[in-house]
């Protein structure tokens, strides 16, 4: 998806691609259908926003928005244009909690 819209960063999701893999499908406990406290689940914070696509791929393959959408990837007035934010009503809440 960094490829195809020829914008972001790939190094840094392609090195983090097995711990991001690992967590999202073998450690963490996290469900689709959060909200925004994220009781019950495990919280993920990311502090290198370099490293999101690897994390939207992720949160994709794990049922939160559609693969499909991850062809939006920064493309304007699309939820996937820019560092996420709630506002654009990305499901990412749970996993990365805004203060």
């Amino acid at each position: 998806m960094v490829h195809g819209c020829q914008s972001g960063h790939p190094g840094g999701s392609l090195g983090c691609t097995e711990y991001l893999t690992a967590l999202y499908f073998k450690v963490m406990k996290h469900n689709p259908g959060f909200d925004m406290d994220a009781k019950g689940e495990d919280a993920f914070f990311l502090s290198t926003w370099p490293y999101f696509s690897g994390v939207l791929f992720c949160l994709s393959r794990s049922g939160y928005f559609p693969v499909e959408e991850l062809k939006t990837f920064r493309k304007l007035n699309t939820r996937l244009q820019g560092h996420p934010a709630t506002h654009e009503h990305l499901p990412v809440s749970a996993l990365l909690p805004v203060h």
